[in-house]
């Protein structure tokens, strides 16, 4: 007599008993105080970013000839209103963190797909196969892993021709990528001695499938965990590479940019220093608690 699976049991098709598991898991999250801060303070800048287009905010890059000293610049001659004043350059502050926020989740997010994908296949590979792929594999991940980070930032970015989005996302891959590949290897090499994986075998079904179809979705709770955690890592990679002028290049509204400029005018620039460091602040925040939120949910799931 076959052994049943926990679907046939309960008599749920596998692909409902995946949504009943995501609808529970947003249940228990709402149970989390602490993931459900962190998701509010993600959703703020997610929602500031998707509606920038439309919001009533002043052009990013305009700048105003009357209103070029740092400080809390409430109107411009014009009679333009910046709620957080101006740069520098004239240019108002909120509109450029709104901007700059955009961004910066775009490339972060990018950046961390681009590196999922690559350190995800190698694990995937190196702990379901094993051999010589494994020892190929690591040996290749323990090299990159020795690097300074920063080192390898700036290897990658001047390498490729110097600072631009995909020169970015480049260089957080082959910083990135090993750390990821050594977390999938591991979840791997723990869940492929299972009976469902040798049931799959059994059935003939291909290695690939049998990586994507059986194993990857099994380890989905903790790499998600680990993605929120690395994309605020990720976060602040990007504003450091910015502060350095080796990020996103100008003049693109950016986080760590604005700090740099601002920082040469000493306690004139606070005002436009503080605002951007706060963006940065809370939008890692919020990953960070949501992280733990969803280790909440997986604890007690």
């Amino acid at each position: 007599m076959t052994e049943k699976t926990d679907d046939e049991e309960t008599g749920v098709a596998p692909q409902s008993s995946r949504l009943l598991g995501l609808w529970r898991g947003m249940t228990l999250l709402r149970e989390s105080r602490i993931g459900m801060v962190g998701l509010a303070l993600v959703m703020f800048w997610i929602l500031l970013s998707i509606f920038a287009p439309i919001l009533p905010l002043i052009d990013p890059l305009q700048q105003y000839a009357c209103c070029t000293q740092l400080g809390v610049n409430s109107h411009g001659d014009g009679g333009e209103f910046f709620l957080l004043g101006t740069d520098d350059r004239g240019r108002d502050i909120l509109s450029r963190l709104v901007w700059g926020g955009r961004l910066v989740l775009f490339w972060s997010a990018f950046a961390m797909f681009v590196a999922y994908i690559v350190g995800g296949s190698m694990g995937l590979v190196a702990g379901y196969l094993g051999r010589w792929w494994d020892g190929v594999l690591s040996f290749l991940a323990n090299v990159l892993l020795s690097f300074p980070v920063m080192v390898m930032y700036l290897l990658v970015i001047t390498y490729l021709g110097g600072a631009s989005g995909a020169n970015v996302v480049f260089a957080v891959t082959f910083a990135t990528a090993p750390a990821i590949f050594r977390i999938v290897r591991g979840l791997i090499l723990d869940i492929r001695a299972r009976d469902y994986v040798f049931a799959a075998q059994v059935r003939g079904e291909h290695p690939i499938r049998i990586m994507l179809v059986e194993l990857l979705p099994n380890v989905r709770g903790p790499l998600i965990v680990d993605m929120c955690l690395r994309l605020g890592y990720t976060t602040i990679t990007i504003a450091l590479l910015g502060y350095l002028g080796i990020g996103l290049p100008p003049p693109s509204p950016n986080w760590g940019t604005m700090i740099a400029d601002a920082q040469q005018f000493g306690h004139f620039g606070v005002n436009a220093m503080l605002w951007p460091a706060i963006a940065i602040s809370t939008l890692v925040l919020g990953l960070n608690l949501f992280a733990d939120g969803l280790r909440e949910v997986s604890l007690r799931d």
